[in-house]
């Protein structure tokens, strides 16, 4: 499945947010307002990346085997044709 359930590419991101959210509280006044954008932007990009993963996992999980049944009978119609 990968590491980490395939998640690696939100962790990483989270932990990007993670750290700009730290660097708010460190940097200067004059910073806030663009590492505040910056840290809601990356916030949103971990969200994206959390939902994409487990659309690909429900889509895995359940779409192959709809695709399965459906090459099973098209190997049945061509079988009964011979």
């Amino acid at each position: 499945m990968g590491y980490l359930k395939n998640h690696l590419a939100t962790v990483v991101t989270a932990c990007f947010a993670v750290f700009l959210t730290g660097m708010y509280f460190y940097m200067p006044e004059a910073l806030h307002q663009l590492l505040l954008v910056s840290t809601i932007v990356t916030w949103f990009l971990v969200v994206v990346c959390w939902l994409a993963q487990k659309s690909a996992d429900w889509t895995k999980k359940y779409g192959e085997h709809s695709h399965n049944e459906h090459a099973h009978s098209h190997d049945e119609k061509k079988s009964s044709l011979n």
